[in-house]
């Protein structure tokens, strides 16, 4: 210990109950050092109130669509001249970029899609058309997007007891 042992001093803002309970949004910052072993602290009574981007979660249901599939191995065929571990962030960065214009651009809603198919399969059958190539055509891409949106669902399921079921414990007890 001895003389290499720097103690800090904790700067504060000291305010009242009734003042911070009028002013809840504050935000109090510490800035940097500027020659002096004290931080100033920057008091803001009126923070911006921005919102912040939604996190990119990638989908399992968008793992069989074959546009995805090529946006991923075009991304990560890409080459970049730098090190190894520098070259693979890059690789994932244009990779999250391009699924994220990918999303913006392409309806990926299957509720809407799975009311689009069922409209245009009525139609045809209002119409008297209740076999063929059509029909066939559309139940399958029905089938199809039924599976990805129980796919979507499963995967946004966060209680235990959906996946494994009531074994009587005590998770289970706490969740009703």
């Amino acid at each position: 210990m001895g003389d290499e042992l720097i103690r800090e001093r904790l700067d504060r803002f000291l305010v009242g109950d009734t003042w911070r309970f009028r002013n809840d949004a504050v935000m109090v910052r510490r800035l940097t050092e500027n020659g002096s072993d004290h931080a100033p602290l920057s008091l803001d009574i009126d923070p911006p109130k921005w919102k912040s981007k939604r996190c990119f979660k990638f989908q399992e249901r968008c793992c069989e669509i074959d546009e995805v599939k090529n946006l991923i191995s075009e991304a990560l065929s890409t080459v970049f001249q730098a090190s190894p571990m520098f070259c693979l962030a890059q690789k994932l960065k244009l990779c999250l970029h391009r699924m994220v214009q990918w999303q913006q651009q392409i309806c990926t809603n299957s509720k809407k899609e799975i009311e689009k198919l069922t409209m245009l399969m009525e139609q045809l059958h209002e119409e008297g058309n209740h076999g063929g190539n059509e029909i066939i055509v559309l139940e399958n891409r029905l089938k199809e997007t039924l599976g990805r949106e129980e796919k979507y669902w499963k995967e946004k399921s966060r209680c235990k007891w959906l996946k494994e079921g009531d074994k009587n414990t005590k998770f289970f007890h706490h969740k009703f």
